[in-house]
């Protein structure tokens, strides 16, 4: 007969397990379910269930009276970062809530990954939580694709934002930007290669081999270049472990698969962008123009004014045919814009540094309401060069009596910036060289937890920025705001995990839980590898994944240390 305590702590196993369940499922959704508004701050399912997953996690300990079962070197190392944490954000002059907030989700990840090493011990507590993983984020691919398929501006009222770069629109999926997306599949992909080995049903393998496949299409979409390092870096890893483990073979089909892997992500990208995109740190560097037009334009009262213009093309990319044409908005006598975008002629195929000559015929227009052309390219399906910050050409327009012809118009159109208020878009090396300054500044705590989007810009001297950009570099991004504290519990946790994954993979187990284990592992190291390059954790989603797979899959490793208990799913 079950004691009382046994009781509560199968009844709260069972609570905690549907918890995790639901957490991990709505994950991939968390930027586009809102529940509500705490203190300005957003309240979606993912935060609900991680304070569940927590609070059950914690009730079942008090239950059964015991500590969570935590390398004592992982469990002091977490303790000394959650410290840094606190007393950074403590410091951090002016930013000392947004601070407290990034505390808090960073705790709230940290927690989950505690409570999975704790609570995973067997292949099929480890393979359940995969599963849902793979599901949630195949669910959020299917979407994507739609949303992908969808006219741009019915995604733009759907979603909020297009993703377009050079004219190419990026899959984001339910996630808030492409990259996330990208980084979220590329682990999900790993996970489900992992799941191949464990069922053996040909229906199951069926639908696991479907999602492989949504997941690595879906990533490709994304046309993350950091997707690229991520998954070649996965695949790196399962090649050589699968090799060090004596999978010869295993190794080998890897290799195959692995390179077509890759290659689909390259082609789609080059079918997709310019070149020029593999090595360009700024969208902002693609577009680029300057026009030779006449000074004034002077059109018979009610008639067409036929025009010539030469367009250069500045920018890094090359102009395709179909792709761009030069038009023109009509502006009044303070150049403001009375009449937006007049399509005009399209331009063919131009080069960096090529020059396209077209006429232009411009309808007449009532002088009472517009005194000048302004002349702007435009990238069909994306955006006007001027809404970019590249300054437009202006043509004073001018009506006369048709007596006659009159004299050629003279000089050159001057330029104005339409959009003086935009803000500067930084490169990689600019955020980078930012992120160092400030772990120069503040290098044991850093500048304070979550705030490196709020300062950036003054250290590259500008007096306004895009404060929703972070360092592009997970790693740099820790330094900037955690110090060289945050950065060492960091790489010690992530660095522990994988090494006992791979000593508990060296050490052969059965194929099936070989697989599971190796795509855990492999996982885990797309995501570290794709964050040299990308910055994910001040995201609910992405943190909450990679903190769950860590945590999946060191508790798999780690399940000799004791036998099963009857928590265990």
């Amino acid at each position: 007969m079950p004691t009382t305590a046994e009781r509560q702590s199968h009844a709260l196993s069972v609570a905690w397990w549907a918890a995790v369940g639901v957490t991990l499922a709505v994950l991939p959704f968390e930027s586009r379910i809102h529940l509500t508004e705490i203190g300005g701050v957003a309240v979606t399912p993912l935060h609900l269930g991680l304070l569940a997953v927590i609070a059950l996690w914690i009730a079942l300990l008090l239950v059964e009276r015991r500590l969570p079962a935590l390398p004592a070197s992982v469990a002091v190392a977490l303790s000394i970062g959650l410290a840094g944490l606190v007393i950074s954000a403590v410091l951090a002059d002016g930013f000392n809530e947004e601070s407290l907030r990034f505390v808090a989700l960073t705790a709230g990840g940290g927690l989950l990954f505690i409570a999975l090493v704790d609570m995973v011990r067997t292949e099929r507590s480890a393979t359940w939580t995969s599963a849902v993983l793979v599901a949630a984020c195949a669910g959020s691919a299917v979407l994507g694709a739609v949303l992908l398929a969808l006219p741009v501006d019915v995604t733009v009222n759907l979603l909020g934002q297009d993703h377009s770069v050079a004219g190419a629109r990026r899959l984001q999926a339910t996630f808030g930007y492409p990259n996330t997306a990208a980084v979220a599949f590329e682990a999900a992909t790993f996970l489900a290669v992992g799941l191949l080995g464990v069922f053996r049903e040909r229906m199951a393998r069926l639908l696991i081999g479907l999602a492989v496949t949504l997941l690595v299409l879906a990533t490709a979409l994304t046309l993350s270049r950091g997707a690229v390092l991520g998954l070649a870096s996965g695949t790196g890893t399962l090649i050589v472990v699968a090799w060090l483990s004596g999978h010869r073979r295993l190794a080998a089909a890897t290799t195959a698969g692995g390179a077509a892997v890759l290659l689909t992500l390259v082609v789609v990208q080059l079918a997709a962008l310019p070149i020029e995109r593999l090595w360009t740190d700024s969208e902002s560097d693609f577009y680029g123009a300057t026009y030779e037009a006449p000074m004034k334009v002077v059109a018979r009262i009610s008639e067409p004014a036929q025009v010539a213009v030469t367009v250069t093309n500045t920018g890094d990319a090359t102009w395709r045919s179909g792709d761009y044409q030069l038009g023109y908005h009509w502006l009044n006598i303070g150049n403001e814009i009375v009449a937006f975008g007049q399509i005009g002629v399209e331009l063919g195929d131009v080069p960096r540094g090529g020059r396209a000559p077209a006429t232009v015929t411009v309808p007449p227009i009532d002088n009472r309401m517009a005194t000048a052309i302004a002349w702007d390219v435009y990238q069909v399906g994306g955006e006007w060069f001027s809404e970019r910050g590249v300054p437009v050409a202006v043509s004073q327009y001018l009506t006369r009596i048709p007596t006659g012809p009159g004299p050629p118009p003279t000089g050159h159109a001057p330029t104005l910036l339409l959009y003086p208020a935009l803000l500067p878009e930084p490169s990689r090396a600019e955020l980078w060289g930012a992120a160092v300054a400030m772990i120069r500044e503040a290098p044991l705590l850093g500048v304070g937890p979550g705030t490196f989007r709020l300062r950036y810009g003054a250290y590259l001297g500008w007096p306004e920025w895009d404060e929703r950009i972070h360092a592009n570099n997970t790693y740099l991004e820790i330094g900037a705001t955690t110090g060289l504290v945050g950065v060492a519990v960091f790489l010690f946790v992530t660095l522990y995990a994988m090494w006992r994954q791979l000593r508990h993979l060296l050490a052969r187990p059965p194929l099936p839980a070989w697989l599971l284990s190796v795509g855990l592992l492999s996982s885990a190291v797309a995501f570290a590898a794709h964050g040299v390059v990308d910055y994910f954790l001040g995201f609910s989603g992405t943190l909450a994944m990679y903190w769950a797979i860590l945590g999946i899959g060191l508790g798999l490793a780690l399940r000799e240390r004791s036998m099963p208990t009857s928590h265990d799913r």
